[in-house]
């Protein structure tokens, strides 16, 4: 019985129609009737459906409103982040590497830690190494080195 009302308000719409006729006339009859049609209609299964889906697109378009706004808000605050970011930027000094006239013959660094020490000499020595250079280093005479340098220091300049 595809799409046919088998519920029975067919048959109740008649019966309150009929008896609201007896009892009223036409215009009675009309307006009982009207109300049982528009009861039937209200409760029946396709008009839920529906008010389900107005209530779902409903809510899609509040929270997409409320993602624009909460987007925007954001927005504004990175870009305004990012405009004091640069204005203090703007107030920074300058730092170049310093170029010097000569080449320097050594370069003397004091302190650090041993993890401070390994970096460095692998960041400046590991290139130096690399390009057949020779190494001013020096070991001391207590640990024996894997390289053919000097068992010690160079004579003072």
């Amino acid at each position: 019985m595809g799409g046919r009302n088998t519920s029975g308000f067919g048959c109740l719409t008649l019966l309150v129609g009929g008896a609201a006729f007896a009892a009223g006339g036409v215009g009675a009859a009309a307006v009982v009737v009207i109300l049982i049609l528009t009861l039937i209609i209200a409760t029946s299964p396709k008009a839920g459906l529906r008010a389900a889906q107005r209530r779902l697109q409903s809510a899609r378009e509040r929270a997409q409103t409320d993602y624009h706004a909460r987007r925007r808000v954001w927005q504004d605050r990175l870009d305004t982040h990012r405009a004091e970011h640069l204005r203090h930027n703007g107030t920074l000094d300058t730092w170049y590497p310093i170029s010097l006239d000569s080449g320097p013959s050594r370069i003397d660094v004091f302190g650090g830690t041993g993890n401070g020490w390994a970096s460095l000499l692998a960041t400046l020595g590991g290139p130096i190494l690399g390009s057949g250079a020779r190494s001013s280093s020096w070991t001391s005479p207590s640990r024996p080195s894997p390289w053919n340098w000097p068992a010690s220091p160079p004579a003072a300049e």
